[in-house]
């Protein structure tokens, strides 16, 4: 199976959108209701000009299985936070463990981040129990912090740190770039 790290383009839109179109994914990210196939579009044609993200589309023989992103990275204290989702023809396929390696691995390698940091809603327990298997650990609880989908809910703040994570970085490039 051939996967890929790509930067998101314009030629993902359609993907993107489908995929936060889903109310599987859409009940999860913090994205305003409905999705907008224009805004989708100029999102994935403009968000490549901003310095502190990096927006990656991760590809399947060729076709949009997932997104993800390290967001609000900052270089000096070398941290950021971590976005990722699948596009629903692709759930359940054992990919996203294999995707979040990667993004991990390109924070550490490419750019030496030390922290890497999440938010997840607090009622989301697939999520949180994905994070921890794959080695975040959960760091606090703001309670009642944010008004997500007609209620004020919980935000989980997980993190890992990249020094503890087995990042090779060979296999990592000769698979990605």
């Amino acid at each position: 199976m051939s996967i890929r790290l790509v930067r998101v383009n314009s030629s993902h839109a359609q993907a993107r959108f489908e995929a936060l179109s889903d109310v599987r994914v859409s009940k999860w990210v913090f994205i305003d209701l409905p999705v907008s196939e224009a805004k989708t579009k100029q999102w994935c044609e403009t968000v490549g000009e901003r310095s502190s993200r990096i927006d990656f589309c991760f590809e399947v023989e060729g076709k949009a299985a997932g997104f993800a992103g390290l967001v609000n990275i900052n270089q000096t204290s070398g941290t950021c936070e971590l976005y990722i989702f699948l596009h629903p023809s692709f759930f359940s396929q054992g990919l996203g463990s294999k995707f979040l390696y990667y993004l991990l691995a390109y924070g550490k390698l490419e750019l030496n981040l030390r922290k890497i940091s999440l938010f997840v809603t607090g009622d989301n327990d697939k999520a949180i129990s994905f994070y921890e298997r794959n080695g975040f650990t959960t760091e606090g609880v703001l309670r009642r912090h944010s008004w997500f989908r007609g209620e004020y809910r919980d935000r989980i703040i997980m993190s890992i740190f990249t020094d503890a994570l087995s990042t090779d970085a060979e296999p990592f490039y000769q698979e990605n770039l």
